[in-house]
């Protein structure tokens, strides 16, 4: 059995257990040999064996010990040789002047390729003598009368040589098979000790079994000293110690239970590492320590069932020594071999079950091969020895009586505590195969032998790149649908999702790692379970193109941009700081039919993603007006996570309150339509104010209802609740989700009550009486700030690309006649189905007016100048766009990047120096800190409707502007000058892109 585990682990595990089957399969037939000669010669070697121990004994007592300590020492001293034959000039203390002679005979002895020696062949030196030494103690206290007292001394200085051979070997972890040996054979050593009253087999019996467990729970005690500090930390906290044995054991057998895995089919290396070549399963000592769980290849019964019938065999050696031990006349040379295999099978039994009861993680794991069944050829020589030592053989002087009653005593404790451990086994194999181990560890180990996952790709079955796996293994699964040996090569245009938000790229790699099983991938004859493939929604050109657009903008050149970009524009983007357009740029694009997320894309210049990240800015950056803060929120996917001021966007929510008014179907004919769609052509916010408050000509501010309209309405399509990119398919509740936040607006109560009422409507009036390129600006009354801010898209109405998609996305369908819409999502075929879809919120009327207006912005209003930028005079005459644009408030947008600079500076230094002093900011200098933390902000939507061959499409981009390098002044800050943000979503011509044609490998 071993040699049939080990060809199999050299077969489908590392490269380097490649021979171990055969190796083992020679030592085999060595040891066999070996083992029949000794038993052969057995009687003459141990007759040899006993003169030379008596006639050391009869040496005077100086003599004796002083030859006794001599050659231990020498023993010690050989061992220490053989293990640290390569660097013998490393040992601490020593002179300068040993160190060169001493470094050039470690070269000699390595040189000759049989040094150093492992310490597992150390400690099997010392074993055989070490048995030999205590079974001689043994009978002549036994059978030669000899002082308990003397014995026992002679017996405790072999064992303090082996341990001190141990120590000097390096290796520690045989010492509990020592103690747990030692602790056996004392229990059987206290029935000899017994007075005669209580000599009866059952008095006997409970002695040796107290004198077990007492010896034991203290062994049990003494465990932190024997063990090494890092196993000890991995036996107590296997899953979150830098030793993770244990998480790796419970995953085979957890897996090898699952899949019946057997020889010939048995992926060593996990089903990730089968494929890639890296042996990821198993620890690379399995051959020796870690034998007990390879054998789980079988299932758990059978891994329970060899250990029974290992210990059950070495039971056996016990037993003959028993026989074997028992009094005869003259010089017992049986006796005297017969102990010292019995002392040796004694060892392997404690030894068998340190190492099986270490691999369930009952006890800690020591380091110690499984008798028998693990590599070893020195191991396999020695129990060759010892069953030589114990077999009868004819012609042996017969025995004067039984069994020896003292190893009678020795195999009936082995038994019981063979018994009591065997049980124990089967406990650890059931809490192995039932314990919930984490799939990934701290340390980023993920379960090998977890199923393959799926590929990531996109719609037209390109694989994504970037996400956060194994590469090689991303490239082994993300094979073409003919299951090739060929792994797909990713073109230059594959999306890259690697400077995307890490939730996004985690939650898509779990998607991988959940899909059902599909297939069962077969690789160098195992069978590997594989899940299926998870096709995003993501637009490959699209999504390439978006990637080098943002590159483009934001100043880092490629001959891509030129592509992309237009002469005129690009010229015109040279003159400002970095080269760049903006200094951000975020961008998503949905299908409007279904809400599947197309690209999305997020990128910074050099200058601003060095100040997000707080590290040095390259040369040539402008001055800095924020403080020098890491803000690595805003690194990640800004197109998903911002959280930025809506501004403009928001005014087709103004609009449905207006239409959702008392007599607000008067907006959808004659002149007032006429008025609505101007003025959403021209993003009017005055106007819209005027109206939701009632202070148009014939409007009674007092009883207005359009505050509260808005508020229902806002209410009615709960905007907060946002969108899950991820959602669940029937049938798999634990898929990850990917829940982004909405776009939350919350407004006071108006018209205002209570004795404030008068006040606030005042405030009002005022607010109202302004010319118009003021009104609704600055106006003071608590309510009525709180009440005008949003209105304006300012204040607390903040949001990010996506969310913003998608309520345009719900206005386009309602203008279909749709009164249902699938919200935006990323995982292709999850989130098409009818339970999916919400309603739309919107009345097909009201949204086909509104998107009328927005179709005016390109034309006349607000995003013509971006249309005559990017596509000539002509803009975007006759191309069906819909539009909508918006700036963020800031207040600085007048001053040069170098005063902003300057002031904010100044504002900073006052406001610690305030604090310092515990001192109140005043009202001012508070505003004045808020208004330095904003940024420039850019917003723009874009609308495509279907073009032969295309889709209806919404693209969102949010831009933070660009500063002069020239005048230091922002780029053109009104509504009627080109917008960046709108230059980019005319510049990603998504329409043209998703036309392409695509075809899924």
């Amino acid at each position: 059995m071993s040699v049939l585990w080990l060809d199999d682990w050299g077969r489908h595990g590392p490269s380097f257990a490649r021979d171990y089957g055969r190796q083992q399969q020679i030592t085999l037939a060595v040891a066999a040999a070996l083992g029949l000669l000794l038993w052969l010669a057995r009687d003459p070697l141990t007759l040899l064996c006993v003169r030379g121990l008596a006639r050391w004994y009869a040496l005077p007592a100086g003599r004796r010990w002083g030859l006794g300590a001599l050659l231990s020492l020498g023993l010690v001293l050989a061992i220490g040789v053989l293990h640290w034959a390569h660097k013998l000039h490393a040992v601490p203390g020593l002179p300068a002047s040993a160190r060169p002679p001493l470094q050039w005979l470690s070269r000699q002895l390595v040189s000759t390729g049989l040094l150093p020696v492992r310490p597992a062949v150390t400690v099997e030196l010392l074993r055989l003598p070490a048995c030999t030494l205590v079974a001689w103690a043994l009978y002549r206290w036994q059978h030669a009368q000899l002082s308990l007292g003397r014995n026992l001394l002679l017996a405790a200085v072999v064992l303090l040589v082996m341990a001190l051979g141990l120590w000097a070997s390096d290796d520690k972890g045989p010492l509990l098979v020592i103690a747990l040996a030692l602790v056996l054979l004392g229990a059987a050593c206290v029935t000899r000790l017994l007075p005669p009253v209580l000599q009866s087999p059952g008095a006997r019996w409970v002695a040796a079994s107290l004198a077990a467990t007492a010896g034991i729970a203290a062994l049990l005690g003494l465990l932190p000293l024997l063990t090494p500090a890092g196993r000890m930390q991995a036996w107590h906290t296997p899953y979150s110690a830098r030793q993770e044995y244990l998480a790796q054991i419970t995953w085979f057998l957890q897996a090898a239970a699952h899949g019946h895995f057997g020889l010939g089919a048995t992926p060593w290396c996990g089903h990730a590492g089968t494929l890639i070549g890296r042996c990821l399963g198993l620890p690379t000592e399995t051959q020796s320590d870690y034998t007990p769980a390879a054998l789980g290849l079988w299932g758990p019964v059978a891994a329970w069932a060899i250990t029974a019938a290992v210990a059950c065999w070495l039971l056996t050696l016990i037993r003959l020594a028993a026989w074997g031990t028992a009094p005869r006349h003259g010089v017992d040379t049986t006796g005297l071999a017969a102990a010292t295999g019995g002392l040796y099978a004694l060892m392997l039994l404690a030894q068998l079950f340190v190492t099986v009861l270490g691999n369930l993680g009952l006890l800690p794991l020591t380091g110690v091969p499984m008798p028998l069944l693990s590599w070893g050829r020195v191991a396999m020589v020695c129990t060759a020895v010892a069953v030589a030592l114990v077999m009868p053989r004819p012609g042996s002087r017969s025995a004067i009586g039984g069994q020896s009653p003292l190893w009678r005593a020795v195999s009936g404790v082995a038994t019981t505590a063979c018994v009591m451990a065997l049980v124990a086994v089967a406990y650890g194999l059931y809490q192995r195969l039932h314990d919930p181990a984490p799939q990934r560890l701290a340390s980023g180990r993920t379960n090998p032998w977890a199923p393959l996952p799926g590929c990531v790709r996109s719609a037209d079955g390109t694989p994504l790149q970037g996400l956060p796996g194994v590469p090689a293994v991303t490239q082994a699964v993300c094979l073409p649908a003919s299951t090739g040996p060929t792994p797909v090569q990713a073109p230059a245009s594959a999306p890259l999702l690697a400077p995307a938000d890490d939730a996004l790229r985690l939650a898509l790699q779990q998607s991988a790692d959940l899909a059902p099983l599909v297939q069962q991938r077969q690789h160098a004859g195992l069978r590997l379970p594989q899940r299926g493939d998870v096709t995003t929604t993501l637009h490959a050109p699209l999504q390439a193109r978006a990637d080098q657009l943002v590159a483009c903008l934001t100043g880092q050149a490629s001959p891509a941009c030129q592509a992309l970009v237009p002469a005129t524009l690009a010229a015109r983007y040279a003159q400002r700081l970095e080269g760049a357009a903006v200094r951000s740029v975020s961008l998503v694009t949905l299908r409007q039919r279904d809400g599947a997320l197309l690209a999305t894309a997020h990128g910074r210049s050099l200058c601003s993603a060095a100040q997000m990240a707080n590290t040095p800015r390259p040369d040539g950056c402008a001055p800095e007006a924020q403080r020098r803060l890491a803000r690595p929120g805003r690194l990640s996917q800004q197109a998903l996570r911002a959280d930025d001021m809506v501004a403009s966007t928001l005014k087709l929510l103004l609009a449905d309150a207006l239409l959702n008014m008392p007599g607000g179907e008067r907006w959808l004919s004659g002149a007032p339509k006429a008025q609505l769609l101007a003025a959403l052509a021209a993003s009017d916010t005055p106007f819209f104010i005027d109206h939701l408050l009632c202070f148009a000509p014939g409007g009674q501010p007092a009883h207005c209802a359009g505050p509260a309209t808005l508020a229902r309405r806002v209410a009615e399509l709960q905007l907060a609740q946002g969108a899950d990119l991820l959602p669940a398919s029937p049938g798999e509740p634990e898929a990850p989700h990917l829940r982004l936040a909405g776009l939350p607006l919350t407004l006071p109560a108006w018209p205002p009550a209570g004795a404030s009422a008068a006040r606030e409507l005042a405030a009002a009036q005022r607010c109202h009486a302004l010319p118009h390129d003021q009104r609704w600006r600055g106006c003071s009354g608590e309510q009525l700030a709180a009440l005008v801010a949003p209105l304006w898209g300012q204040g607390t109405a903040r949001s990010h690309p996506l969310a913003v998609a998608q309520l345009y996305q719900r206005l386009a369908a309602a203008a279909r006649g749709e009164a249902r819409y699938v919200p935006p999502h990323l995982l292709a075929g999850t989130a098409t189905a009818a339970s999916t879809s919400q309603p739309t919120g919107f009345k097909p009327a009201h949204a086909a007016l509104i998107l009328e207006g927005l179709q005016r912005v390109p034309l006349v209003g607000t995003g013509r100048g971006a249309c005559i930028s990017v596509f000539g005079p002509h803009g975007c005459q006759d191309m069906g766009l819909a539009m909508k644009t918006g700036t963020s408030l800031f207040p600085q947008a007048g001053w040069t990047v170098a005063e902003r600079a300057a002031r904010c500076r100044a504002v900073f230094d006052h406001q610690d120096q305030r604090r310092a002093a515990s001192q109140p900011l005043p009202a001012a200098a508070a505003r004045d800190s808020l208004q330095c933390a904003l940024y420039p902000m850019k917003w723009a939507v874009l609308l495509e409707p279907a073009r032969p061959g295309g889709e209806a499409l919404v693209t969102v981009v949010l831009v933070e502007r660009n500063w002069s390098a020239s005048t230091g002044h922002l780029d053109a800050g009104n509504d009627r000058a080109p917008n960046a943000a709108m230059e980019a979503a005319l510049l990603l011509r998504a329409g043209e892109a998703v036309r392409a044609p695509a075809v899924r490998p």
